[in-house]
């Protein structure tokens, strides 16, 4: 019970990504683990058959295959993604336009799916909700989400209080989750805030400063 809680309370924080996915088997399997074996060994203590089929010493074994199995699905779904290169070689791209563009990058927040954001910018990181049913000046502040979400929010530093991105990466991938914003594609959309400043385009992402 205590690792099934562990799991659904880590995937609810995780946004669905699979990047935040690969180490909740790394997790859990160790605590299942425990947890099975406490209630194995006292399985095999009432009943005799069991430890003498080695039961308990099977089942430790499926778990343990099990949980590897499903880390390294995770794993090679995400490096095996046909947006994974690519969207490295956009990144360094990106992180010399915003660099030579603000001087103070390494103070702003950014906006983003992937937390790899902030690394090749050397920028604050704050993680752009993959659902969200307001307006895009809401979405970059969180506005009107359960205070829950808000406080367990990806972001770094973690301990920022008053959630509002400085700049916003829109990309395929969050296009693919957040759609309704898909006119951000387009800088001469009318849909697009004044207080949205293009700072980078492409066909696969652009780059939105958000000014006060």
């Amino acid at each position: 019970i205590g690792s099934l809680i562990l799991l659904v309370v880590g995937i609810s924080q995780a946004f669905t990504e699979i990047a935040y996915l690969l180490s909740v088997p790394i997790i859990i399997t160790p605590i299942t683990i425990f947890f099975v074996t406490r209630y194995l060994s006292q399985c095999e203590a009432k009943y005799d058959i069991l430890n003498r089929l080695k039961f308990g010493t099977v089942i430790l074994a499926v778990l343990l295959i099990g949980g590897l199995s499903v880390t390294s699905y995770y794993a090679y779904s995400y490096i095996s993604n046909d947006n994974y290169d690519s969207g490295l070689v956009q990144m360094r791209e990106i992180a010399q336009t915003l660099k030579a563009y603000d001087s103070d990058l390494q103070n702003k927040y950014v906006m983003a799916v992937h937390p790899a954001s902030s690394y090749y910018l050397d920028s604050k990181f704050l993680a752009a909700p993959t659902y969200y049913e307001g307006d895009i000046t809401g979405l970059v502040q969180y506005k009107g989400l359960d205070p829950l979400i808000k406080q367990f929010a990806p972001k770094y530093p973690s301990g920022l209080s008053a959630l509002r991105a400085d700049y916003l990466i829109y990309n395929e991938d969050l296009a693919n989750r957040l759609p309704q914003y898909s006119y951000l594609f387009d800088p001469s959309s009318d849909k697009v805030p004044d207080n949205f400043k293009l700072v980078y385009w492409s066909d696969a992402v652009v780059v939105y400063e958000i000014t006060k």
